[in-house]
């Protein structure tokens, strides 16, 4: 099978999804992936890549200059008549896109090639929650509309989306087997859960008892003021001694107040390769995510190295002490010093954890479930 990607980022030093990819490659497939120079690094920083990479049965050709100019309608369009010069070369005989920002350019070699697209989404439209599908939530919503216009806004975008694309993949459980489409053309989305992959689980490193992490983009969906709330009392009630940051985003002003206040205690990195921020979660006593969606690179990570999960959102099907820790402002400090003083238990979270990775998350899986998806599509 030959597969045109169509992504926002593409380096296996820094990208959750290359090692899925990878697997596909490896079990005879080709890949041709079209991208851009700025890819997103761990912690959403962004670090220049070549033009033309080739690693086995993947190539990749990072035509656009940024992922603006990627996302860009009119640039990603002027730019149509060299991706289509690489595509035509390459033969291709499905398209998987991820992410909605490629889907005009998808359509366009849909229709000049004839082949189906499989479309990746993090997220499906969603009437109480428009912005997992078009962002922008800080620029959308507004004090006298509401999410009213992000409400139209996505929905117009999900029609679209529904009517050009072939098959439909979701990486959040809530979307597991929730039907789309119209009662005349009922579909299902089919859910994926996000990979990761264990490149340094061999690695004897050394647990630092006092400290916590959070990795990730510091956007409105992270929850953010809550590290204001929380953070205080983390560090008069329980033996962390420092907190690490890693990453970028409009929220870093929140970082900024804490060091302020916090001074060394408060460590922050805005960018890291991927192995560096596994070595960091895997030193760490624990990770925290107060996010309301998303961060499931950082989460997936967090169980693949076998370190405890505290979250205050259960937006992702989290087993409360099974496979995480699923606290609120008053429990919190609480269940986090019983992480330090119940070593069973801390295993019992730790082991928990990394079972669900191996059983659901692993790259070489998810890989195969992206296959069957293609086969489902090209067979139609």
């Amino acid at each position: 099978m030959n597969i045109l990607l169509l992504t926002p980022g593409i380096n296996k030093e820094f990208n959750d999804n290359y090692y899925a990819y990878k697997y596909i490659a490896e079990k005879n497939h080709r890949i041709l992936a079209i991208s851009n120079i700025e890819n997103i690094l761990k912690g959403a920083g962004v670090e220049p890549s070549p033009e033309v990479e080739f690693d086995g049965n993947i190539s990749i050709h990072r035509v656009f200059k940024t992922l603006k100019e990627q996302r860009s309608c009119y640039p990603a369009i002027k730019k149509y008549n060299v991706i289509k010069k690489i595509v035509k070369k390459f033969d291709p005989d499905i398209i998987f896109c991820e992410n909605s920002i490629n889907m005009p350019v998808a359509v366009r070699i849909k229709k000049d090639f004839h082949i189906p697209i499989v479309l990746r989404l993090e997220f499906l439209f969603d009437w109480d929650s428009p912005y997992g599908i078009i962002g922008h939530q800080r620029f959308i919503k507004n004090k006298i509309t509401g999410d009213a216009l992000g409400k139209i806004i996505g929905f117009l975008c999900w029609r679209w989306l529904l009517r050009h694309s072939d098959e439909i993949i979701s990486h959040y459980p809530g979307d597991r087997n929730k039907a789309i489409g119209s009662s005349r053309h009922p579909r299902q989305a089919i859910y994926i859960p996000w990979p990761g992959k264990e490149l340094v689980s061999g690695e004897k490193i050394e647990r630092h008892q006092g400290r916590a992490l959070f990795i990730g983009s510091f956007d409105a969906h992270k929850n953010f003021h809550e590290f204001k709330k929380v953070l205080p009392e983390l560090f008069s009630r329980t033996p962390v001694k420092e907190f690490y940051f890693v990453g970028t985003g409009y929220y870093s002003y929140i970082v900024d107040e804490l060091r302020k206040t916090f001074s060394n205690r408060i460590k922050y990195v805005k960018t890291m390769p991927r192995d560096e921020c596994l070595r960091l979660i895997k030193s760490s006593y624990f990770c925290y995510s107060p996010a309301v969606r998303g961060g499931w690179g950082f989460i997936g990570d967090a169980w693949a190295m076998k370190t405890p999960l505290v979250t205050t959102c259960n937006h992702y099907e989290f087993n409360d002490d099974i496979d995480s820790i699923v606290a609120n402002d008053e429990s919190i400090v609480e269940r986090i010093n019983r992480l330090y003083n119940d070593t069973s238990y801390y295993e019992k979270i730790a082991i928990g954890g990394y079972k669900r990775f191996q059983d659901n998350h692993r790259a070489e899986k998810v890989g195969e479930s992206y296959l069957d998806v293609c086969s489902k599509a090209l067979k139609g």
